[in-house]
């Protein structure tokens, strides 16, 4: 089963459907798909890309556009040919996308009609190209040949990655026992997407993701959130987070509709909780803690997670979790939404577990300080704990790895991959009596004066304040510990210090504290842009 064969099930039932809307959120009305029309689109490009592309061993296709109507239909057609898609962002650093499609050898991108003085202008020094203009769709097809890098170069830098990248993969598997079966990227039929990791802790990785480790997790989140085609998923992440599959295909397998609106909309939250809420009736909404944090919680209070809101799924992943005593008092008396903790990593693409929060613990009057736990394997995935040696432990703390026979991708320049692969996550967790509860990640883990500590804990106690409407915490240059605050009022820093010394320890409390009137959108990028703030602002 493959992605595109999941939404033509659906279109087979639901033509006349709505599939796709896109709101610009003006005075403009919104712009509507149905089904049939979001196929017959996709299959304009199919035969166009067909014509035009000659594929030789891995058939990947760029994809460089803002979000808009036609978005799904693009990566439906290319996905049709079949091909993988693998989005460029343009309002990505162009040194990080030259990256990504180097290292990926791509040949072929379709880029926006919009956006192509804006395409030529970031790489016109670094490759050349061939451009055929498609009719109708709004695209134009580049033909892509990288300045002053051989072919030679490139296959030996695969071999390089693939052999380093072996080595890597047989140590992480050190423990089990060797699978003579392998997956193998060549096969015609075999990848979905390609995708590169945020980079937060060194060089980007490139992650080919087959339709195989893909699709359990759209099956699994259909039954799971019971969809129907009553339902309306919003969009929420960029095409380049690989959560956004999941928020494309749960909805066009579902006969759904798949709701879209502009990235300059994302980040105005007052606007977007109206689009949300009041004139689209959003039913799922799967998003980062940072994406819901930008609402403020007043905000989320009387309108994400109201008594009345049209929300019936909210999943929560990406990050850390929130404490469940900050959820409680997000959510107003009432409110009957379904929230979920959603946990993976973009190396076993895209989630791994899933965790309901009872009604019974979001409804209780007590103040409850426990972690929430990470909850049960998705679909086809193995989730295993193991210690500083490699072994599996059942209890106490540990890093996480993660598999499955066929939740497997391709790293950087692996061609085959052996099924059941275990990946190690980097990130560390505690086993108690079963249950897995995240204690962060290894880069979250510093050491301050003599200590070891968790950033991600500063966070949780600000957050907790009352006058802290929303919070972020950075490790700047490695120095300083800054505190970035969004206050629900005006207040006196002192005022705050006082209160994070009664719940932090003294190697906990943050070297300067910093008022800023929103966070950046996700977590992907509000880092580098605070570390850029508060550099700016000195």
């Amino acid at each position: 089963m493959t992605l595109q064969e999941l939404v033509h099930q659906a279109a087979s039932i639901y033509s006349d459907k709505i599939a796709v809307c896109f709101d610009e959120c003006n005075d403009q009305s919104p712009i509507y798909y149905t089904y049939k029309t979001l196929v017959n689109t996709a299959s304009e490009l199919s035969d166009f890309l067909l014509l035009y592309c000659d594929f030789q061993e891995i058939r990947e296709i760029g994809l460089y556009c803002h979000p808009g109507i036609n978005l799904p239909s693009w990566i439906l057609g290319i996905l049709q040919v079949p091909a993988a898609y693998a989005p460029v962002d343009p309002d990505a650093p162009p040194a990080l996308s030259t990256h990504f499609m180097k290292k990926c050898n791509l040949k072929y991108i379709l880029v926006e009609k919009q956006q192509i003085n804006k395409f030529k202008s970031s790489y016109e020094t670094l490759l050349n190209y061939d451009t055929f203009t498609i009719e109708h769709n709004d695209l134009v097809l580049f033909r892509l040949y990288w300045k002053n890098v051989e072919e030679s170069l490139m296959l030996n830098d695969r071999k390089e990655k693939y052999e380093k990248v072996t080595d890597s993969t047989s140590s992480e598997n050190s423990k089990e026992e060797k699978s003579e079966e392998h997956l193998d990227v060549r096969l015609k039929h075999c990848l979905a997407y390609v995708l590169h990791t945020s980079g937060t802790t060194g060089i980007p990785k490139i992650v080919r993701v087959p339709h195989a480790c893909i699709v359990p997790n759209i099956q699994h989140f259909r039954v799971l959130f019971e969809i129907t085609q009553e339902d309306v998923l919003f969009l929420a992440s960029p095409l380049t987070f690989d959560p956004s599959v999941v928020e494309i295909f749960v909805a066009l397998s579902s006969g759904a509709s798949l709701l879209i609106v502009p990235t300059s909309v994302k980040v105005l939250p007052s606007k977007l909780a109206t689009v949300l809420f009041s004139h689209h009736r959003v039913t799922i909404l799967q998003a980062t803690p940072t994406l819901l944090r930008r609402f403020g919680s007043q905000l989320i209070k009387s309108t994400v997670l109201s008594a009345s809101t049209s929300l019936r799924v909210l999943a929560l992943g990406g990050e850390a979790f929130p404490s469940l005593t900050i959820l409680k008092s997000w959510r107003e008396l009432g409110n009957r939404t379904q929230i979920f903790n959603i946990y993976g990593i973009t190396e076993v693409s895209s989630w791994a577990t899933f965790y309901r929060i009872p009604e019974k613990v979001l409804n209780s009057t007590l103040k409850c300080e426990l972690p929430v736990q990470l909850g049960f394997p998705l679909h086809g995935t193995v989730v295993e704990v193991r210690d500083t040696d490699g072994f599996m432990i059942q209890e106490g703390n540990g890093q996480v790895f993660l598999g499955g026979r066929n939740r497997v991708c391709f790293l950087d320049g692996e061609m085959t991959v052996p099924l059941g692969t275990m990946r190690a996550t980097g990130d560390f967790v505690t086993v108690k009596n079963g249950e897995i509860f995240f204690l962060g990640r290894k880069d979250s883990q510093i050491k301050r004066h003599g200590k070891r500590l968790n950033i991600d804990l500063v966070q949780q106690v600000a957050e907790g304040l009352q006058q802290v409407e929303s919070c972020a915490v950075t490790w700047y240059n490695q120095e300083k510990l800054i505190l970035f605050l969004v206050s629900k009022k005006e207040l006196v820093k002192d005022y705050i210090f006082k209160e994070l010394e009664k719940h932090l320890p003294n190697h906990a409390i943050p070297d300067e504290l910093v008022l800023i009137e929103s966070l950046p959108f996700t977590s992907h990028v509000y880092s580098e842009s605070l570390r850029r703030f508060f550099k700016d602002s000195r």
